[in-house]
C-alpha cells in the first residue's frame, strides 16, 4: 500500500516477462510460503496478463494518464500522481504508466525511489534484464537521483529472475525424479537475501 501525496494507493505489480516463469515455478511451492514475499499480493494471476500490463491507445486509462501527463507538464507533481494512480488501477504493471510516475515524483525522493524500482520491475525481461531506451534515458536525465535508482533496481530484478529460474529448474528436476516439491535448504537461503528485500520494500510503500 503506498501513501503518496496524502492518498493511499495500492495495486499488485507483475513483470510481464517474469510472469510465465514466476507461474511455473511457484505453482507447486506457494502453499509452502517459500515464494510469498517474491509475489506480488492481490488477486490471482489473471489469464490474460496483457491486461495488466499493455495501456491501450484509447479509453480510460489513457484518458487519465494524458490528463496526469499535462498536470506534471504544468508542474503541479501531486495532481500528476492522482491522475497516473488512477490510470494504473487498470493496467498495474504497465511499464509506460510506471515511468510516467517516475518522472511525476521527481519532487519526492521516497516516492521516485519506490516507482523507480516498480518501473524497473515491470521492464524487466524473462532474462532479468530492464534495458533502458535512448528517449527514456533521455527523458530521466533532468531527475538527478534516478539514475542510481535506477541501476539498484535492475540488480535487484536480476536476482529476482535468477532465483525464480533456479527454482523452477529445481522443480522440473524433482518432478522428473518423483520426489518431493519442495525447495532445499540450501535454496531457501539463497532466496531468503532476495525475498526479504521485496518484503523490506513493500513494507515500507
Amino acid at each position: 500500500m503506498d501513501a503518496i501525496g496524502g492518498t493511499m494507493w495500492s495495486a499488485p505489480l507483475r513483470s510481464p516477462s517474469m510472469l510465465t516463469s514466476i507461474r511455473s515455478a511457484t505453482a507447486a511451492v506457494l502453499f509452502a510460503g517459500v515464494l510469498s514475499a517474491q509475489v506480488p499480493p492481490g488477486a490471482p494471476m489473471p489469464r490474460d496478463v496483457s491486461l495488466e500490463t499493455t495501456l491501450p491507445a484509447t479509453g480510460p486509462a489513457q484518458q487519465r494518464m494524458q490528463t496526469g501527463i499535462a498536470a506534471l507538464k504544468n508542474g503541479n507533481f501531486e495532481a500528476a500522481r492522482q491522475h497516473l494512480f488512477a490510470a494504473l488501477e487498470f493496467h498495474p504493471s504497465s511499464p509506460d504508466l510506471l515511468l510516467e510516475l517516475v518522472c511525476a515524483s521527481s519532487d519526492n525522493l521516497d516516492a521516485l525511489s519506490q516507482w523507480t524500482e516498480r518501473y524497473v520491475r515491470a521492464a524487466t525481461d524473462e532474462k532479468g534484464r530492464c534495458k533502458i531506451s535512448g528517449p527514456t534515458r533521455k527523458r530521466l536525465l533532468p531527475i538527478k537521483p534516478a539514475a542510481k535508482r535506477i541501476k539498484d533496481a535492475q540488480v535487484l530484478s536480476a536476482k529476482r529472475v535468477a532465483a525464480v529460474l533456479e527454482l523452477s529448474r529445481f522443480l522440473t528436476k524433482q518432478k522428473a525424479r518423483g520426489k518431493s516439491a519442495l525447495p532445499s535448504t540450501s535454496i531457501r537461503r539463497r532466496l531468503h537475501p532476495i525475498t526479504t528485500s521485496s518484503t523490506a520494500r513493500s513494507q515500507r510503500s
